[in-house]
């Protein structure tokens, strides 16, 4: 049978249809459609010929076939560009996009997503635009940028959220908690697997179960839960186990694996990791193998066999380093740094381990949870907006019913009177009226109680703030007065080396106290449970002064100001004491040490109270003049000049409540000058 060109597309389909009745199965799908392609090819259209190319081009996806799948689907890329054919050309850059995914080609991949989703306002399925979203989440996870993949994860919730998808809002849900785990905030990662739980229970879906059941297990045993981690998995593998699904099975045995891990039975765990890998070695599931190759070495390391670890450890180097997985490599560095270590290469062990610190300070970064929360509140805000809309969508199609009915009863009783019209139309006007009233009243209440649990969660983190800095301290302070009890008591056993290294505990405590009393100052800076009164700014200069006299004398810094230029002021006396001695204390610490001089000074200007602190030290560069008051910021190393970077975030959060602003002025070399203003109306604060 061949088909001719007039015969167009139908005629393709009739191909296709004899194929898979007659044959029997005989013939695989992508051999069906290689065989339609070279019937008569190039007597066909072009919009014959590039829908075929790209189902051609998905076959071989499905069948694990990546390479094949990119040569069909450049073909039909091609075809489709050159006769503009949009729609199609886009799908196009979807598959291709997933295609290189698969082939880790990830900076490929990333050029087709973007071109995807850039003409994805064209008529494309917005389910496809999930699609794309999420494979670009999974690429920057993969690379460890994680607020990048928090943001694409977001959006492709809020698209399946639009379209009221619950099995892909599951999956959105779960990459999103994916997104915190990576990022050590377990107990965020466990509320969106959670919220991934409810949503899969109403779907019914075992695939969606399993998913959540195995993060579940995965965030549990983060947080040393291990007896609900072990349930989790084992009802995520019993799911794995009943649809035969070899990667689910494989995912199973891996938790259980890294469960035994945390229980101690190593040999018991090493022996899951094999299996494991056997499974992921066949499926070609090259990213999947690093983490199982770490298992088997943390394995051998741990049962006292590091020679033995250092095969699957190199292993897993090699492969993270080739499809470059920052997070994957920077364990692995771990590993080997512990490994070297046992065997007495400790040049080779100190090298691993600070590679292991180096690459996690790029991945935990400040930064990056700073921008996740921006990008958590604008997701929240857009979420209303899609139920603000749906309820708009459900009132037009109230309106349009109600219309319908009209017409039906105005075509029914045309004969009838014009009393008995006028009374229907009343009362089911009115009916239609209360119900679309009803309506708006229930979304309302959702909102209202949405704005509640939002106000609540700001509560709890300032609650977390405070209560993480105290706790904190108290075994920082065991590590400190430990550390120089052994110090003064077997300091004559040390070598250089030893006292060096006591002393770098003792010192990294010592800042890490000092952080966690800033953070809390930081913390407290957001509290508004103290009123506000009025202070005479002069009392609040002589406290702050007093309270930093043993630096202003050790450095011997001359401190001028004139009383009668400092005002009265309506504000928090203990949060202004604090925006005093911390921006006083930051220019004692920064003036020339030839002359030291800090200047205090004040005025009026367009009903603000003007002040600055101004020292003759280093300066500022002035790209560097925004970032110091981001927590965390510093331009110096601890050995130049203490400090922990959150102390100008604070006198920043304290200057904005009482509603004014903080900037500085510098040049570098010639000091710093800090100003920040204070409204004079009282009703301002």
């Amino acid at each position: 049978m061949k088909i001719q060109s007039n015969g167009g597309f139908m005629g393709v389909l009739l191909v296709l249809l004899c194929i898979s009745l007659n044959l029997e199965g005989a013939i695989s799908k992508i051999d069906s459609l290689r065989w339609v392609l070279e019937q008569d090819a190039p007597n066909w259209s072009p919009d014959q010929l590039s829908p075929l190319f790209l189902d051609l081009g998905k076959a071989y996806l499905e069948n694990g076939e990546p390479n094949k799948a990119l040569d069909q689907l450049l073909r039909g890329k091609n075809i489709a560009e050159n006769n503009r054919q949009t729609t199609i050309a886009l799908q196009y850059q979807l598959y291709c996009g997933n295609a290189h995914f698969d082939l880790h080609n990830f900076e490929l991949a990333i050029k087709h997503y973007n071109a995807f989703l850039i003409g994805s306002g064209t008529g494309v399925v917005p389910l496809d635009a999930a699609q794309a979203q999420g494979k670009l989440a999974a690429i920057e996870m993969a690379l460890g940028k994680y607020e990048q993949a928090y943001k694409n994860a977001t959006n492709k919730l809020l698209i399946l959220e639009r379209e009221r998808d619950s099995i892909g809002m599951v999956d959105a849900r779960v990459q999103i908690g994916e997104i915190h785990f990576l990022q050590e905030n377990y107990e965020l990662a466990i509320k969106e697997y959670n919220n991934a739980f409810n949503i899969a229970i109403s779907t019914g879906n075992d695939y969606s179960m399993h998913q959540v059941y195995s993060a579940l297990s995965k965030a549990n045993k983060s947080i040393n839960k291990k007896d609900r981690a072990l349930l989790y998995n084992k009802k995520a593998l019993a799911l794995a186990e009943l649809h035969g699904d070899p990667e689910s099975i494989a995912i199973g045995k891996k938790n259980n694996g890294q469960l035994y891990m945390e229980l101690g039975l190593y040999e018991l765990a090493a022996k899951h990791f094999e299996e494991v890998l056997a499974i992921e070695i066949a499926a070609g599931k090259l990213e999947s193998q690093v983490s199982t190759y770490l298992g088997l070495g943390s394995s051998y390391v741990q049962m006292l066999e590091p020679g033995e670890s250092l095969n699957y450890l190199d292993e897993a180097q090699c492969i993270a380093t080739r499809l470059n997985m920052p997070r994957e490599l920077s364990n692995v560095y771990k590993v080997l740094a512990e490994a070297n270590a046992m065997l007495g290469n400790e040049s080779d062990g100190y090298h691993f381990l600070n590679s292991y610190v180096a690459i996690r300070d790029t991945l935990i970064t400040e930064v990056a949870l700073k921008e996740m929360g921006v990008v958590k509140n604008q997701y929240e805000l857009e979420s209303r907006e899609n139920q603000i809309a749906l309820l708009s969508a459900e009132k037009d199609i109230l309106s349009k019913e109600k219309k319908i009915k009209g017409l039906y009863w105005f075509l029914l009783f045309a004969f009838a009177t014009f009393f008995s019209i006028t009374g229907f139309v009343i009362v089911s006007k009115s009916k239609m009226q209360q119900r679309l009233f009803e309506l708006l009243e229930h979304k309302g209440k959702k909102i209202k109680e949405q704005n509640a649990k939002l106000a609540q969660s700001n509560l709890d983190l300032q609650q977390f703030a405070s209560v993480a800095s105290h706790d904190l301290r108290e075994p920082l302070r065991m590590i400190n007065s430990y550390t120089k009890l052994l110090s003064r008591k077997y300091n004559a056993s040390f070598d250089a080396s030893g006292k060096e290294f006591m002393h770098f505990i003792t010192d990294a405590a010592t800042r890490m106290d000092r952080m966690l009393t800033d953070l809390l100052d930081y913390s407290k800076a957001q509290n508004k449970g103290e009123r506000a009164q009025w202070v005479s700014s002069q009392d609040l200069v002589a406290i702050a002064l007093d309270n930093l006299k043993f630096k202003i004398d050790k450095r011997k810094v001359v401190i001028n100001f004139q009383k009668s230029h400092l005002p009265k002021l309506y504000c928090n006396k203990t949060a202004m004491i604090q925006l005093f001695q911390n921006l006083i204390g930051n220019a004692v610490k920064f003036t020339n040490d030839q002359n030291p001089e800090v200047v205090i000074d004040c005025r009026k200007k367009g009903g603000q109270y003007h002040f600055s602190i101004r020292d003759n030290g280093i300066g500022i560069k002035k790209e560097n003049q925004e970032k110091i008051f981001d927590m965390f910021q510093r331009l110096h190393t601890q050995q130049e000049f203490e400090g922990t970077g959150i102390g100008l975030a604070t006198c920043k959060k304290i200057v904005e409540r009482h509603n004014g602003k903080i900037w500085v002025e510098s040049s570098e070399g010639l000091g710093s000058t800090f100003h920040f203003s204070i409204p004079q109306d009282v009703s301002a604060n």
